[in-house]
């Protein structure tokens, strides 16, 4: 093979491995990107949702308000929970009014922003809003701003309760739409990559499974040379011995000249 046609071969199995790389690694990044978001997205959203997935929505009126802030509410600000910081924040509690899907009127129903906030608190405090950062007064200006968007002289807004609990009533809650969005693109993501990862770790691919096998090596290509030329000569050599021995016309002959 001249030089400059195998030098443009091995360019062209380099940059065909470069490409295959690529893909791989694509792959392998679309895969770990996919898991990684359907783990935070799982306690982001599908917990929450599993929480108040049976929610019914109604429309509530604010009827009472205890803005006095009096009473002061500590809390652990940490992320894992663990008393390392310990911040404090206002107390407001918000009353509520508001119709269930059966038509029966609920009147005096605690509110609050949302799930967490009723899950994480003692029932008998009824705080409507919660805030715990490290800083106080960024927590007191919070609750403060909440305070004064559902205060008596509010619009009747949108709210959710619990059918098996019509004590109390939450602003916002995690839907059904935000949830199966949260988990169908990062798993068609990890779906996407573990395909690609698959396909070219096992090389699944019919078309490069049979240029594989028509493939030849340059030693298996010189051996096959070789194994042509051996069986040819053997031919020559025996197709004139045969020649030879035709004149004599002898069956015990003919068999002589064969085996010789």
């Amino acid at each position: 093979m001249p030089l400059a046609g195998r030098g443009s071969q091995l360019l062209s199995l380099d940059s065909t491995s470069m490409r295959l790389n690529y893909i791989l690694g694509v792959g392998i990044i679309l895969a770990l990107v996919g898991a990684s978001l359907l783990v935070a997205f799982g306690f982001l959203y599908v917990k929450p949702y599993i929480n108040v997935r049976t929610y019914e929505e109604a429309v509530c009126r604010v009827v009472s308000q205890d803005s006095t802030f009096r009473t002061l509410v500590t809390c652990q600000c940490a992320a894992d929970g663990s008393s390392a910081c310990v911040s404090q924040y206002p107390c407001v509690k918000v009353s509520v009014n508001y119709t269930r899907v059966d038509g029966v009127q609920v009147d005096n129903a605690a509110l609050y922003d949302s799930y967490e906030t009723f899950h994480i608190q003692d029932s008998a405090l009824r705080c409507s809003y919660h805030r715990c950062s490290r800083i106080v007064e960024d927590n007191s200006q919070a609750v403060v701003q909440f305070a004064r968007k559902y205060d008596l002289s509010s619009s009747p807004f949108p709210c959710y309760y619990d059918p098996n609990n019509s004590t109390f009533a939450v602003v916002e809650i995690v839907h059904l739409s935000t949830t199966a969005n949260a988990i169908v693109w990062p798993a068609l993501a990890l779906m996407v990559g573990l395909i690609v990862f698959f396909v070219q770790i096992f090389h699944i691919d019919p078309k490069r499974a049979q240029q594989k096998r028509n493939q030849f090596s340059s030693l298996e290509r010189q051996w096959a040379r070789i194994k042509e030329r051996s069986y040819g000569r053997m031919e020559s050599a025996g197709s004139e011995r045969l020649v030879q021995c035709e004149p004599f016309g002898s069956v015990t002959h003919n068999a002589v000249c064969l085996v010789h």
